[in-house]
């Protein structure tokens, strides 16, 4: 990156980064009780990786739409970074995390948890992704 544009990108993709870290921090708490909030969990997994692809796109200069929608995130991602893209193509699986903890569904019956195993790796595919967009923070400036 070099140019004002670049910086004003780094600037708003930094705020995506600090934003998926709160979800990231908030998905942690909720393995940490007992018992264990696993369907909150990945409702913030969800979140952190969703705000980690919009602040690649943001840096790539590509367009996207006010979405939970992951493979849609990625396949956007991919025309600019295909390479974190694969690296991510098992998000996809995540969208549905974004609402089954928070609403209702008919009939009663409740989507299938995450295991902790799944839900630890998932935080750990985070961790992993929001390092690689800290690493492209334009020399001089940090997250």
């Amino acid at each position: 990156m070099s140019g004002p544009d670049d910086a004003l990108r780094w600037e708003e993709a930094a705020a995506w980064l600090s934003a998926a870290r709160l979800d990231r921090d908030a998905a942690v708490a909720c393995l940490a009780v007992m018992p264990r909030l696993a369907l909150p969990a990945a409702f913030h997994c969800q979140q952190a990786a969703e705000k980690l692809l919009k602040g690649f796109l943001v840096l790539a200069a590509q367009p996207f739409r006010k979405t939970h929608d992951m493979a849609e995130l990625i396949d956007a991602l991919a025309l600019a970074e295909p390479e974190i893209a694969l690296r991510v193509a098992d998000m996809q699986d995540w969208t549905h995390w974004a609402v089954v903890a928070r609403y209702p569904r008919p009939g009663g019956m409740p989507e299938p948890e995450p295991s902790e195993d799944e839900l630890r790796r998932a935080v750990a595919a985070i961790d992993a992704l929001a390092q690689a967009l800290a690493d492209r923070a334009p020399p001089g400036l940090s997250t």
